[in-house]
């Protein structure tokens, strides 16, 4: 069973060597995106993170929006939380 699980992990890794290659590296002839049974062109990061957005929006539309600037390191609520010194400051 560990076997198995090796090798899985072995072409997972594979795998996401040769997408992250074709995406990243300006090849994306290599790799087609299929979304809602219609082919997405991807021609960039942007692009890619645009059509994952869309995505995960369209599987789980109740799911709560996370903000990314709140967990940017010296901005947002917890570079606020860790400069605190209220009671949502954990005493050391």
């Amino acid at each position: 069973m560990r076997e198995l699980r090796k090798i899985q992990q072995h072409h997972a890794a594979l795998l996401d060597h040769f997408i992250h290659e074709a995406l990243f590296t300006g090849n994306t002839k290599q790799v087609r995106w299929f979304h809602a049974g219609k082919e997405q062109s991807v021609k960039n990061v942007r692009s890619f993170n645009r059509l994952l957005s869309t995505v995960v929006q369209e599987a789980y539309p109740s799911a709560p929006i996370f903000r990314n600037e709140l967990i940017q390191p010296g901005k947002g609520l917890i570079n606020g939380l860790h400069r605190s010194e209220g009671p949502l400051r954990p005493r050391l």
